[in-house]
């Protein structure tokens, strides 16, 4: 991120034992972002200013409205503070744009019958 301003981050979600679900609210404005190379950070290719103008082109510069979901599986070798990382995460690009609520949605469906875990209930937000 290079610039933006934050002006609301409420997290509400249930973080089970596996998996995780609920809402996020993220009011931004001014986003601005740029893509980075992992080994060499300071270097700009024409690939990197290439996908740092689409990012700032497809994502939502401002967003005073939108709620986004939170969907993720707890790698249980980690500590949970990774897991709450992942759940911000998850819900950040949402929010943003980046991901789809719905195809979060449907993960967590194909998830949770895969482990057979009872239903989250529904997060009032």
């Amino acid at each position: 991120i290079i610039s933006g301003r934050l002006d609301t981050l409420r997290l509400r979600a249930y973080a089970r034992e596996y998996i995780a679900l609920g809402y996020i609210s993220m009011h931004y404005r001014n986003l601005k972002i740029q893509y980075l190379n992992k080994g060499d950070i300071k270097k700009k290719t024409l690939v990197t200013k290439f996908i740092s103008f689409l990012a700032n082109t497809l994502i939502d510069k401002n967003n005073t409205q939108k709620t986004g979901r939170v969907y993720t599986e707890r790698v249980r070798e980690k500590s949970v503070i990774n897991y709450w990382i992942k759940m911000l995460l998850s819900g950040a690009l949402t929010s943003a744009g980046i991901k789809d609520n719905k195809k979060q949605l449907k993960k967590y469906h194909k998830k949770r019958n895969k482990l057979h875990v009872p239903e989250i209930p529904e997060v009032e937000f």
